[in-house]
């Protein structure tokens, strides 16, 4: 956009609009490759500082050597692969990352048949040592670690699956080392566990242990008592849950649950009683996506009120639920994959900030290109410039992304882009002096038309970046809409559209 242009955009009276709440956004996913597939766990590998991944590989068959694969973290999102790393010599996808030895490294613990399989990490993201202990009966699986006796000492508790698919037995193990001995405690029960969640669920200071429990529909609770545990006492929640969150999202003081229904494809949250267990009566919250999977809690937008985000790998997208602080949920952000979602549930989907800008950020593995995807936030803050309204259209390419940058005072640096559009075409630029909000070829066009920039060629990745410096007289206070379209016959009526903006000149 010529600076000729922005003047003569700004040469016009915006009518004031309503304060909005900034709609929680992140950039199109970036991929690092992996070999096979396996759980996702981050951590600082070699004391820099910055986020590192490990992801968890398994075998082929089930007795076969497994391995993992180490990423270095650039701190821009981005990850170096390492050489895979023998994990262990049985089958099995899930891994933990924590410091077992007490060395001040990470070290990796990855499940295999009934053993748990020890790599010491070295502290520059290589691993060295290969032990093993026992961790319950014929399988165990998705490790999770946890202070369970609170002696500081990283402890552990896996699933123990039933050995053949179609039972509905199953177990958990939990490896705890008072003293720095190691003592495991095995409780079987009659609801086929899927994955175990640490969560204090009773608030008396002690991590308790949940378990999602796909095929009955339930999630059970495991008190502790010091480092040992309760049998299991079950909260029946209905539906196929194929992955839970636990968080306060109620803002209560005491846990709740929320799982992804794999039978409706919504998130339902059910509210902590107090005492271990959960309301069977959820709230349900539309996703937008079918063939959800995983889901994990985080504050995405830094309200420090609790959101959610959920893959779905049918429709091939994460979406990105705002929290409300009542326990209920609106969509925020849906970010398409590009045909590369995961095709196996292996875990929670890893939150943290992996470019050090202080947001949470989403790291994941994908099936699609056997690669560990990540997702940067790019949510604006709430003195930004700019305000995103959300109201994207789906195109060949999934949710087309609108970017922007710089701080809009004058003489400095601005850019505008989009993302993810169709590649090697044209797009328009909608830019209205007030906002609409009417229906469009399937979607909603937020702006006015009062400006329209048209061709717009889109690269070879169907983008576009428009630069520049920002005019020395455009009226502080001065607000426009801004809004990408293109044709595209992926979309409902051969038409796609990027989310909207709302720009305030400071």
């Amino acid at each position: 956009m010529s600076r000729a242009l922005m003047i003569q955009l700004v040469a016009a009276l915006a009518a004031a609009a309503a304060p909005l709440s900034a709609q929680i956004v992140f950039e199109p996913p970036r991929d690092a490759p992996v070999v096979n597939f396996g759980k996702t766990q981050i951590g600082d590998l070699n004391g820099d500082g910055v986020p590192d991944a490990v992801v968890g590989t398994s075998a082929v068959f089930q007795f076969e050597a497994a391995f993992f694969t180490a990423l270095i973290g650039q701190a821009n999102g981005t990850f170096i692969p390492m050489a895979p790393a023998l994990a262990s010599n049985a089958n099995g996808t899930g891994i933990a990352l924590t410091d077992w030895n007490g060395d001040g490294f990470l070290d990796v613990l990855h499940t295999g048949a009934a053993q748990v399989f020890t790599r010491l990490g070295n502290g520059d993201g290589t691993f060295s040592g290969f032990n093993s202990f026992p961790a319950g009966n014929f399988i165990a699986d998705h490790p999770v670690a946890f202070d369970a006796d609170g002696d500081t000492r990283p402890d552990l508790v896996v699933i123990n699956p039933p050995v053949f698919p179609s039972s509905t037995f199953g177990g958990i193990t939990i490896v705890t080392r008072p003293g720095g001995v190691m003592t495991t405690q095995s409780i079987s029960f009659d609801t086929k566990p899927t994955y175990a969640h640490p969560a204090d669920m009773n608030n008396d200071g002690l991590i308790d242990i949940v378990t999602v429990n796909t095929q009955s529909g339930t999630v059970s609770w495991f008190e502790n008592f010091g480092g040992t545990f309760s049998n299991d006492r079950t909260s029946d929640i209905g539906g196929r849950p194929a992955q839970i969150a636990i968080a306060d999202f109620d803002e209560d003081g005491v846990l709740d649950v929320a799982a992804v229904d794999a039978d409706t494809d919504l998130v339902r949250v059910h509210l902590g009683l107090g005492n271990g267990f959960v309301a069977t009566e959820g709230i349900d919250a539309n996703v937008g996506g079918v063939g959800v999977s995983q889901i994990s809690a985080g504050d995405f937008d830094d309200d420090g009120t609790v959101d959610l985000a959920i893959l779905a790998t049918t429709t091939d997208d994460v979406t990105v639920l705002r929290g409300n602080g009542d326990g209920t949920f609106a969509i925020s952000d849906i970010v398409s994959l590009a045909g590369n979602a995961i095709t196996l549930n292996i875990g929670p989907l890893a939150v943290a900030d992996l470019d050090l800008d202080g947001r949470d950020d989403i790291a994941f593995y994908t099936a699609g290109d056997a690669s560990l995807t990540t997702l940067l936030n790019y949510t604006y803050a709430p003195d930004a410039p700019f305000l995103d309204l959300g109201e994207s259209l789906a195109g060949t390419n999934g949710h087309p992304v609108h970017l922007a940058s710089g701080t809009l005072l004058p003489g400095e640096p601005y850019g505008f882009e989009l993302r993810g559009g169709l590649p090697n075409s044209n797009a328009s630029y909608v830019v209205g002096f007030s906002e609409v909000g009417v229906p469009f070829k399937g979607g909603t066009m937020v702006p006015s038309v009062d400006v329209l920039i048209t061709p717009l060629p889109m690269d070879a990745l169907g983008d576009i970046v428009i630069t520049g410096n920002w005019p020395t007289d455009v009226p502080s206070g001065f607000e426009f809409w801004l809004q990408f379209w293109f044709k595209d016959s992926g979309g409902i009526f051969n038409e796609a559209g990027s989310n909207a903006l709302r720009v305030t000149v400071p």
